[in-house]
């Protein structure tokens, strides 16, 4: 609550905004891409969870067969088909998976339809000094990446006034996790996935977003949506996202393309390092991560995190000084 409110904060006095000219073209096409590249553990641990009755060779072998089915509708759908495909793709993606595999675990009979929570407020305790000044540089860390996240989005849709678009965001979400440290949850930050949607459906109007918005705080209240979203198997949800990923990339490389970010070597260098940094912390054991100091935690093992600051570093420090 405390870190939301501090982001916040400072996002609302317009400081934020002086960092929106850090975020150049080749800084704009690397996080596109480094979202994808750090999410690859997240999509080897679905394409290979059978939910502890199938074999993680089968399934493995499923999500490669389905990740091809997918791609290759892509190239030959247009319209509302290719616009859909994704959603298409879970409701026949989890009818095969039950065909092959079996029947997935439901929601328990007599679950409810809509359902309160039985209270919002959580127990609230003063945190320690150490616990407090470790959730302050997670919420660097967040800063980071929803800077990261609201830039990327601007950068390939050529929205303006992206000083102010980026204050905003980033005060809704302080404030979003001071609510979320209240009631106990785990706090928003802006959706790093959003240029994968946007290029997956080629939508980004905000009349799509804002029913959609409502769909999922109604959802909310329905026990029994959230138990069947729950159902849908794990290597049907990886392949999926492994398909917006790609399309995220695909949109990083136009990206580069249409302002030329990469003509020399040195400027190759400057997308093709954060993106190796990125991924190999994004795979590191979790021993090796637990023995970095608690208060540099979540800025070392956080690959997304990483890669933008080696980005931001190589693009207007070491490369620049060298061009000069």
């Amino acid at each position: 609550m405390i870190g939301g409110l501090l982001l916040a904060g400072i996002a609302a006095a317009g400081l934020f905004e002086h960092l929106k000219r850090l975020f150049t073209p080749r800084v704009i096409a690397v996080v596109l891409m480094l979202i994808a590249f750090t999410l690859a553990p997240t999509i080897l641990n679905l394409i290979t969870d059978g939910g502890g009755t199938v074999p993680a060779t089968q399934t493995f072998l499923f999500a490669l067969a389905f990740a091809l089915i997918l791609f290759v509708a892509n190239g030959l759908l247009k319209g509302i088909g290719k616009s859909t495909l994704a959603l298409w793709a879970i409701i026949f993606g989890t009818f095969s998976y039950i065909v092959l595999f079996g029947p997935v675990p439901l929601p328990p009979e007599g679950t409810a339809l809509l359902a309160l929570p039985p209270g919002l407020l959580a127990p609230l305790a003063l945190p320690d000094a150490g616990v407090l000044a470790a959730f302050l540089i997670c919420f660097l860390a967040l800063a980071i990446n929803d800077l990261g996240s609201i830039q990327s989005v601007g950068g390939l849709l050529g929205a303006d006034k992206m000083g102010e678009r980026t204050n905003r965001g980033v005060t809704i979400t302080g404030l979003g996790n001071a609510a979320a440290g209240l009631i106990g949850v785990i706090g928003p930050v802006n959706f790093s996935l959003s240029p994968g949607v946007i290029a997956t459906t080629g939508c980004a109007s905000r009349f799509a977003l804002v029913p959609a918005g409502i769909a999922l705080a109604l959802m909310a209240l329905s026990p029994l949506a959230i138990g069947s979203l729950a159902s849908i198997p794990g290597p049907v949800i990886g392949v999926v996202l492994a398909y917006v990923m790609a399309s995220q990339i695909a949109a990083g490389l136009m990206l580069g393309q249409e302002s030329g970010a990469v003509k020399t070597f040195d400027e190759g260098l400057i997308i093709g390092i954060p993106l190796l940094l990125g991924t190999v912390v994004a795979f590191l054991p979790a021993d090796v991560a637990a023995g970095f100091p608690a208060l540099i935690r979540p800025l070392l093992t956080n690959g997304f995190v990483v890669g933008i600051i080696v980005v931001l570093m190589l693009e207007h420090l070491v490369y620049r000084r060298a061009g000069s």
